[in-house]
């Protein structure tokens, strides 16, 4: 499930290697065996077994068309998704390595600003993916997400960044001792569901341009 239109139409079925069969269509003509868009070519995860008529059983029939597509295009937007991760996760990289070849403080403080916001962009894509998978029962496939040089190293400071992104932006909306992670603000909706909604409630009234930061959320709460 979840193959190619054009492979959907052919995956599944009995064919002829030789073409000659009166029986079964040709393999080369009916699945284009042997070209790039064809079965085993581009991207193509198929494969074929010897099947013996009278002794083989097949291991699988063709697929319900409608419900393929349906899984198809799940499949490419979870794809995007592991596209952009790859971009951010090669933006980490890159940034962690310009921080560690600078001795120049004022550059490596901006450096390190920008590496937290891009740290804080990743965290929610993955987070988003994780949702995603989660949503519509999709196997998550680790390597394709990962990236030359972003390391056990890079993922660790990717954390951390992400976590003083978010208290830094959480302090500018006015809440002076914030949550230390997004994942421990998540967690209060069920931890302290009153709080939670206050402080949500709060950041969204300063996000909409209806209160001030300098009002503060300790203001707010009173």
């Amino acid at each position: 499930m979840g193959a190619r239109p054009s492979h959907a139409l052919w995956q599944g079925k009995v064919y002829s290697i030789s073409g000659k069969s009166k029986k079964y269509p040709s393999l080369r003509e009916a699945t284009g065996y042997g070209t790039g868009a064809g079965l085993k070519g581009w991207n193509c995860r198929h494969d074929f077994y010897p099947f013996f008529e009278g002794i083989s059983k097949r291991a699988s029939f063709p697929a319900d068309l409608d419900e393929n597509q349906e899984e198809y295009e799940l499949s490419q937007q979870q794809r995007a998704m592991e596209r952009s991760i790859r971009k951010s996760k090669r933006t980490c990289a890159a940034l962690d390595s310009a921080i560690q070849a600078t001795d120049d403080e004022l550059l490596k403080r901006k450096l390190q600003n920008k590496f937290e916001r891009h740290a804080a962009i990743l965290k929610e894509k993955e987070k988003r993916l994780n949702n995603f998978c989660s949503k519509f029962g999709m196997q998550k496939q680790n390597d394709r997400v990962r990236v030359a040089g972003f390391n056990k190293s890079v993922s660790q400071k990717a954390v951390h960044g992400s976590n003083r992104n978010f208290v830094k932006q959480m302090q500018g909306y006015g809440i002076k001792n914030p949550p230390k992670s997004l994942d421990t603000f998540e967690k209060m909706r069920y931890t302290n569901p009153p709080e939670y909604e206050l402080m949500k409630s709060y950041i969204h009234s300063v996000k909409s341009g209806y209160m001030s930061p300098q009002v503060g959320y300790t203001l707010y709460k009173d």
